[in-house]
């Protein structure tokens, strides 16, 4: 789902795009001319599925749809579309709208990573997770803002249940002798295999 917009119509809609960004978990993309509002794969047929889960919303997105519009048919046709969550790699963080996707590094420590380039919406995630009770740091790498939650923080944390989880269906499935090593190298790391 996109939503693409000039800088000058960008401030009108600023309200709305905020609610996009903060409740539905969009993203955006600002270029030189345009701003561009993204909600990606998993998400954006989720949100086709609860839209047309309402009933007065199901009717007149049909009647749209069969009135010629074409923009009304394919929320339809992607509420159909069996997606699955964006990056297997990717978790969406508790507390927060925020996807944040699963890094070992050559050591065999995990860190959670998203990137942005927009230093202001960087700066607003790591706001919302700090909120959320977690400890992000940012840097930059490439051109882009990297929020990041570090090994250390996270095995610490509520997130490690979840990141266990993660790597465990990565290793059942991984056929690749060498990253399953990596994958259960990350996981004695992360003390992954501790009863405690």
């Amino acid at each position: 789902m996109r939503l693409t917009m000039g800088l000058t119509k960008y401030d009108l809609w600023l309200g709305i795009i905020e609610r996009l960004i903060n409740e539905l978990g969009f993203t955006m993309q600002p270029g030189k001319y345009s701003v561009e509002v993204v909600l990606k794969s998993s998400k954006a047929v989720k949100l086709a599925r609860d839209w047309l889960a309402m009933p007065d919303l199901k009717e007149l997105i049909e009647l749209g749809a069969s009135l010629g519009s074409g923009k009304l048919r394919r929320i339809i046709e992607l509420a159909s579309k069996d997606a699955k969550e964006k990056g297997s790699s990717s978790i969406i963080i508790p507390g927060t709208n925020i996807s944040m996707s699963i890094h070992i590094d050559s050591n065999y420590y995990v860190e959670l990573r998203a990137c942005r380039k927009d230093k202001s919406e960087a700066l607003r995630l790591v706001e919302e997770l700090r909120r959320a009770g977690y400890n992000p740091t940012i840097y930059v790498e490439k051109g882009s803002h990297v929020i990041s939650i570090t090994h250390a923080n996270i095995r610490e944390s509520p997130l490690k249940p979840i990141i266990r989880k993660k790597l465990s269906e990565w290793l059942e499935g991984e056929k690749n002798e060498r990253r399953r090593e990596r994958i259960a190298k990350a996981m004695r790391n992360l003390k992954c295999f501790d009863n405690a």
